[in-house]
């Protein structure tokens, strides 16, 4: 374990992976719009969009608050893109739920099971990142 400090270099990786998750969500809900025939929903619930953008975010904002403890850019890239999968996977089965559930003939797309999904997946985002980071640590990684 080495006590100099990170250079700005280190901490890309943190940064870019929350606007990948902001770029998932944005991009995801545009597709479900599109694929349900209702483009302009898109718009009309922009703020919906924002909050989940922001939603999805939030470990890898954690996770580049924390990024002292860590010591290692390496435990950042691993925590990072196994965070990133897990957000892109969450997400992608909750648009394609919604949009079964849309095509079986609902009036919406909501899915009460998969909604409560994707509002504990920060959560367990950030403590799989968090453990990731901490084991990769203590391997010496």
């Amino acid at each position: 374990m080495s006590s100099t400090p990170y250079s700005r270099r280190d901490l890309i990786w943190p940064k870019t992976s929350v606007l990948d998750a902001i770029l998932i969500v944005v991009i995801g809900e545009y597709i479900y719009a599109r694929a349900i025939g209702q483009a302009d929903i898109f718009m009309d619930q922009i703020g919906t969009t924002v909050f989940n953008a922001g939603w999805a975010a939030a470990p890898f904002a954690l996770l580049w608050a924390f990024h002292s403890p860590l010591e290692k850019r390496g435990n950042l890239l691993l925590a990072s893109a196994a965070g990133l999968a897990l957000i892109f996977a969450g997400w992608t089965a909750h648009y394609r739920s919604g949009y079964l559930r849309y095509m079986d003939g609902a009036q919406d797309g909501a899915q009460i099971p998969m909604s409560l999904i994707i509002l504990m997946l920060p959560v367990l985002v950030f403590a799989m990142m968090l453990f990731i980071s901490l084991v990769t640590r203590l391997r010496g990684n």
